[in-house]
């Protein structure tokens, strides 16, 4: 983690994660970290982030805590949730929002900053180009696995 930095572990309302924040006054541009399938915390992405001057939301989306034990089913309202989130965070400039993602988590971002006006910029890396199983029934809920079940 870069100097000055802070981390700050959040549980609130659904969502879990950490928040970094770098050092320095003033409003700092807001940017969303959605891992991939792997279990565990990947965090360097954010904390690298926050040390570069992003205010950042490294979140968890399966197999933590509370959060379901796999990804066959994901609520979009979760993802929406955590923008919430992080543009309410000291410090931050809520309309500069950014979301990256990688694998499953690209997919999550580039969908999510399709139906977000708030979302305005996103970098998916190594994404598919065909998401599988995303359904709306009205309006956009879930996001499922690439076997759709």
């Amino acid at each position: 983690m870069g100097p000055g930095v802070t981390s700050h572990e959040v549980e609130h309302g659904n969502i879990c994660g950490t928040l970094f924040l770098p050092p320095g006054q003033g409003l700092h541009p807001l940017v969303l970290d959605i891992f991939d399938t792997q279990p565990g915390r990947s965090e360097y992405r954010a904390t690298m982030l926050a040390s570069k001057g992003y205010a950042s939301l490294w979140l968890s989306y399966f197999a933590f805590k509370h959060l379901p034990n796999s990804v066959t089913t994901l609520h979009m309202d979760y993802f929406f949730e955590a923008l919430d989130y992080l543009q309410n965070v000291p410090k931050g400039n809520r309309g500069r929002v950014g979301v990256v993602g990688s694998s499953k988590g690209a997919e999550i971002a580039i969908v999510l900053a399709g139906l977000s006006r708030d979302v305005k910029a996103v970098l998916g890396l190594n994404s598919s180009y065909v998401f599988r199983g995303f359904e709306t029934k009205g309006k956009p809920t879930y996001l499922l696995d690439p076997q759709g079940s």
